[in-house]
This record gives structure tokens, C-alpha cells and sequence, in this order.
């Protein structure tokens, strides 16, 4: 895995191949940013010349004092409020876990660690307030929402979406407690990967959006009949951002 210095991030870009198989990843020096799964991965790597039990340990201390370092930073590029971001970046840490170990034959050892994307770049919201829908089936209906975004090259953080009337259509207000913890407002992905298709699965309901003068615009009768045919969807979090083909 290719990894990129501190001074800017950099989007993964993969062959039209490659995409079918492959989730939205960025990199920032040691983290691994999956945008598909809303897991942040880092590493940890200890001294030569230490016995087995104390280099996964210093390998282990060593990974976490570098997310307590660096949450802020990645935080900052994205464009996240970073009053609390010492405090949101504790928290990842007490949320990670080792995946894997990498042991080297001069002795030294690795320590991969995960934890959650959506903690590490939560930007904060209002209390979640579901919305009713009149002549709508709300709490009926497993179709995840698909929104193809025109003009997206990488992924970003979307607070809001708002229709083609200029009223607000979606937000983090939408979206439960649970389901905010684990997504925020939802996750990206290629288009026709087989990420997507998991996540989103074969009957998703597909409204195209694109971005305008720095908002997130969605044709009003589309989305208020995705709204009314997928709202429980909504409130669980099941939207898929998809970035523009690459082709």
C-alpha cells in the first residue's frame, strides 16, 4: 500500500478493472481511510533487539500515540471542527483493535490497528429528528438509497442535501444515533463496484445529485419519492454517495 506524506491527502485511483473490486480508500501517511466500510486503519511498529511480548506491546503503544497525534490533523484536511478533536481522537483509540501482526525477521514488529472512520471525522450535528411522510409506507422497506453524484472525484463529508427548491431534503437529523455512529449521513462508493452492491444491494432506489455552488442538490420529486418509498432506509443510515465514473 502506497502511503502519502502528511502535507495532503490523495485518492487511490484504480483501473475500470480494478474498481469492481476495489472500495474508496484515501491514505494520509499511516492511515487508511475505507469510505466503503467507515474504517480508519494505522499501524504501530516497535524498536529492534526486544523480546516477542514487549515489541507487540511498544508496537501496540506506539500505533495509538500516533492516532492520538494525528486524528487532529486528518480532521483539519477534511475540513472538520477540531475544538473536541483530542477528545474525538482519545475516543478512536478506545475504539481500536489489533487486526493483524507483522513480524520481521530483524526483530521488529508491526501492529495494524482499526477503528471507526465515522468517529475519527464526525463533524457533529443536531438531535435526530425523523420526519413523517404522508401517503408513504415509513417503516416499510428495505431499499437502500443510492445517490450518484455528478462531478465527484473523491470523497467528502456531506453534511445536507438539499433539493432543487433550495429546501433542505437531508441531513445528519435524519439519520438515528446508531446508525449515525457507524455511517454519519452514508458511505461512497465506485460505481458498479461490488462494494456498492453489497451495501446497496440489486433493488436500491437511485436519485442522481450533483454539487452546486458548494451544496448537495437533488431533484425535489425525485427525492421526496425516495423519501416516501425508502424513509426507515434513511433513518438507518442505508445511503451509498457514489463518486462519477471513471471511464
Amino acid at each position: 500500500m502506497n502511503r502519502f506524506g502528511l502535507s495532503g491527502l490523495a485518492v487511490l485511483v484504480f483501473s475500470t478493472q480494478q474498481l469492481v473490486a476495489q472500495p474508496v480508500i484515501e491514505t494520509f501517511d499511516r492511515f487508511e481511510m475505507n469510505w466503503s466500510t467507515m474504517k480508519l486503519r494505522y499501524f504501530g511498529e516497535s524498536a529492534v533487539g526486544k523480546t516477542l511480548d514487549l515489541a507487540e506491546k511498544e508496537a501496540t503503544d506506539q500505533g495509538l500515540l500516533y492516532a492520538l497525534a494525528n486524528v487532529p490533523k486528518i480532521r483539519t484536511e477534511k475540513g472538520v471542527p477540531v475544538e473536541n478533536a483530542g477528545d474525538i481522537a482519545n475516543a478512536v483509540t478506545k475504539q481500536s483493535y489489533a487486526y493483524n501482526t507483522v513480524y520481521f525477521s530483524n526483530g521488529k514488529v508491526r501492529v495494524e490497528l482499526e477503528s471507526s472512520l465515522a468517529l475519527a471525522l464526525d463533524p457533529g450535528r443536531k438531535p435526530f429528528t425523523p420526519k413523517a411522510v404522508e401517503g408513504g409506507e415509513s417503516g416499510s422497506g428495505n431499499q437502500s438509497v443510492v445517490v450518484e453524484v455528478s462531478g465527484a472525484s473523491s470523497p467528502t463529508l456531506i453534511k445536507e442535501i438539499v433539493d432543487s427548491s433550495g429546501e433542505l431534503a437531508y441531513s445528519s437529523q435524519d439519520v438515528s444515533p446508531e446508525a449515525y455512529r457507524k455511517s454519519l449521513t452514508g458511505r461512497w462508493f465506485y460505481p458498479n463496484s461490488s462494494e456498492l452492491k453489497s451495501f446497496a444491494g440489486d433493488q436500491a432506489i437511485r436519485v442522481k445529485a450533483s454539487f452546486q455552488n458548494g451544496k448537495l442538490v437533488v431533484d425535489k420529486a425525485a427525492w421526496e419519492e425516495a423519501r416516501s418509498r425508502a424513509s426507515k432506509s434513511l433513518a438507518d443510515g442505508r445511503v451509498a454517495f457514489v463518486l462519477s465514473s471513471t471511464n
